[in-house]
């Protein structure tokens, strides 16, 4: 079931390749009580099917991350003109449905290479060739809407599945566990 979801829209300052921009999680000091090496592999192994093929992760390091290109990770995403910011209301996104839903539409991007259903778009960015050759442009708005099925905020709990699941507390060495961030990739 789904934990906790989160939506980003905006435009950009300046154009900027897809591959640049990446959501996930930095921290500047290692996890303390960090678990085997083994046990966080087989985590990952078992959260690879969900997780996009560009997914990057160092848990164990002095300065653990995980990232991945936004638009390879979202659920939903949408390309919209700047005027479409006109016609919405200060409490509402562009593209939502009656049940407040992003409906994902890419027509905008305007190559016909770009699968218009989620899973397909996500598939078509899990390669970087196709992230490097595309822009978020400064004209348009985009939407990002994420969800997790296996981050539970209210528990701290990393539930891979319904028999094993993470108490995270313990690790995260002092910070918050916070998992919305988005960054520019130099």
């Amino acid at each position: 079931s789904r934990q906790y979801q989160w939506t980003v829209q905006g435009s950009f300052r300046r154009r900027t390749r897809y591959d640049r921009v990446v959501t996930g999680q930095d921290f500047a000091r290692p996890f303390r009580n960090a678990p085997a090496s083994a046990l966080v592999k087989r985590a990952l192994d078992l959260l690879g099917s969900r997780l996009p093929r560009t997914f990057e992760c160092d848990l164990l390091g002095e300065e653990p991350r995980f990232e991945h290109p936004l638009v390879a990770g979202c659920q939903h995403f949408r390309v919209d003109t700047l005027s479409a910011m006109d016609e919405c209301g200060p409490d509402e996104l562009i593209g939502e449905d009656e049940t407040g839903q992003i409906v994902e539409d890419t027509t905008l991007l305007n190559d016909p290479s770009i699968p218009s259903d989620p899973e397909g778009r996500r598939k078509h960015f899990a390669h970087k060739s196709n992230l490097e050759r595309m822009h978020f442009e400064a004209d348009r708005v985009y939407t990002f809407d994420f969800y997790s099925n296996f981050f539970s905020p209210v528990r701290h709990r990393l539930e891979v599945t319904p028999f094993f699941s993470v108490d995270l507390v313990p690790y995260f060495n002092g910070y918050p566990i916070f998992m919305a961030m988005v960054k520019h990739k130099w």
